[in-house]
């Protein structure tokens, strides 16, 4: 299977895959069915809920998608940087 792209019809930022766009996540001091839960800041978005590029941290609009080994890994990128990744795939 061939390397390709996403891309967004309106460039918007992509959700934060941790915690699903919303820019917090639920945590409990025993875990499981713990009642006694509350909302801490998401980590990886840092709150924002967006995913942020894997070259510079900027919220990602796009992904990068290979297939390696049979299994796809994907890259979170800005404009930016898809823009460097498709412009590099069209001369290779």
């Amino acid at each position: 299977m061939q390397d390709y792209c996403i891309f967004g019809a309106m460039r918007s930022p992509i959700p934060c895959i941790a915690c699903g766009g919303l820019g917090r996540i639920e945590t409990s001091r025993y875990g499981g069915n713990d009642p006694d839960t509350w909302l801490i800041r998401c980590t990886s978005c840092d709150g924002s809920g967006h995913e942020r590029c894997c070259e510079c941290g900027q919220d990602a609009v796009d992904a990068w998608i290979e297939d390696a080994d049979g299994k796809p890994q994907v890259y979170p990128l800005c404009a930016e940087h898809m823009n460097a990744y498709v412009a590099a795939a069209n001369d290779a």
